[in-house]
């Protein structure tokens, strides 16, 4: 995949940019949280029995670069220092396709 800016990604999926800066760039990504690498884009889907918006804050832990949440979010102290981000939207998997369509074109 080609690296994409958290600025290219609030745009494809029509989020808010809660925590982060707009030019870090992720390098692919990913919907489980085990599998998270430096430099990630981690997608938590709402399935059938988990909601893996409950992985969320491990798999920035881990070495993602950013996440997508469409939970309300409080406040997370390590991510105030810009170093990773954190993008708001309506629906995980709908952002995840809308992701998908952008990087096509």
């Amino acid at each position: 995949m080609e690296r994409m800016t958290v600025k290219d990604l609030v745009k494809a999926c029509g989020g808010t940019l809660l925590y982060g800066r707009e030019e870090k760039e992720v390098t692919r990504i990913t919907i489980n949280s085990r599998d998270v690498k430096e430099g990630d884009l981690f997608v938590p889907l709402i399935g059938e029995r988990v909601d893996a918006h409950k992985f969320l804050i491990q798999a920035l832990k881990d070495g993602a670069q950013a996440a997508l949440t469409s939970k309300e979010i409080s406040s997370f102290p390590f991510l105030e220092s810009g170093e990773k981000a954190l993008i708001q939207v309506r629906n995980t998997k709908k952002a995840l396709q809308d992701i998908g369509k952008f990087y096509r074109n």
